[in-house]
């Protein structure tokens, strides 16, 4: 099935990172939901991190070409994104490194 991202959305909150009493300690946390939309119309959220011992990891580098990224997404044929949207992240992550002049 073919994806289009539609839209990112972001959210700030403040949060409690750490594990113990002894690292934890109180920040904003910006979060990314990135939206795509199906050839049937169906809307699909998907929160682009996870918690992860008291840390949040973000799926997505800062610097990830969103246009790229979006173009990248179209010409895939994907049985289920919710399954796959880390191992796609990843996958155009290396096509990344590759292309990047040395």
């Amino acid at each position: 099935m073919k994806y289009k991202l539609i839209d990112i959305k972001q959210e700030t909150e403040e949060v409690e990172f750490g594990t113990c009493e002894l690292c934890m300690w109180v920040g904003d946390l910006t979060t990314e939901h990135y939206v795509f939309e199906d050839e049937t119309g169906k809307i699909i959220t998907i929160e682009g991190g996870c918690w992860d011992w008291g840390d949040y990891i973000n799926y997505t580098y800062a610097d990830v070409n969103i246009l790229d990224f979006a173009a990248y997404i179209s010409s895939l044929d994907i049985k289920d994104i919710e399954e796959e949207f880390v191992g796609i992240i990843q996958d155009y992550g290396y096509l990344q490194e590759e292309e990047e002049p040395e």
